[in-house]
């Protein structure tokens, strides 16, 4: 561990005099980057990725590796900011616009959520997970009918997928429908039946 420390501070020292100054030499500053990351020295490894995107200001992996870093450190409005001037850089990018659904649910903005979970469906329209989140996304604002056709569309491609089978199940008994309900539950349980939500699941059925 103090051999690697040690050559972590040659090599940021060296950043910081400007030593380094090749493309060729971006996933130097990224391993770093995420080797002080590892080290729980966001700190130094913050002022490594600022160093780097002032050389390169629009590479993406830059940008990715200081907007992971702010949400180590759990800095939900900073990681925001990062994501979307990521989502400039990579617009195709449908993993990076879901994380900027889930910042803006953080900062409680469901309605950009839903938006941009939206965008990301879009993307990747056959995602289960995607659709899930738009699910619990649209929850968020009250639309239930609407959630519920996310998480069917999530189970339809991943029959497995106990989050949505269990979601189908919450969200069908506020719906009222209580025979689909129970059906969405029961399956829920046949998936994983000592998943505390299974649990949940039989305990109201």
């Amino acid at each position: 561990m103090a051999k690697l420390c040690r050559s972590l501070h040659v090599f940021s020292d060296s950043i910081f005099l400007g030593m380094t100054t090749t493309n060729a030499d971006v996933n130097r500053y990224l391993k770093l980057c995420q080797s002080l990351r590892q080290l729980t020295q966001h700190e130094e490894a913050g002022q490594v990725c600022e160093q780097a995107l002032l050389q390169w200001p629009n590479h993406a992996a830059l940008w990715l590796q200081r907007c992971e870093l702010y949400e180590d450190q759990q800095q939900w409005a900073a990681a925001l900011h990062g994501r979307l001037h990521l989502a400039k850089l990579c617009p195709q990018d449908y993993a990076n616009l879901s994380e900027v659904a889930d910042l803006y649910q953080r900062l409680g903005d469901f309605e950009s959520s839903v938006a941009y979970y939206t965008q990301a469906q879009s993307l990747a329209p056959q995602h289960p997970v995607v659709a899930n989140n738009l699910g619990n996304a649209l929850q968020l604002v009250h639309r239930y009918e609407e959630a519920l056709t996310q998480y069917q569309r999530a189970t339809t491609f991943d029959s497995n997928y106990f989050d949505a089978w269990h979601n189908c199940a919450v969200t069908l008994r506020r719906l009222e429908r209580m025979t689909e309900a129970q059906q969405a539950a029961d399956h829920s349980l046949e998936l994983v039946p000592q998943h505390p939500k299974a649990v949940w699941n039989l305990a109201l059925s």
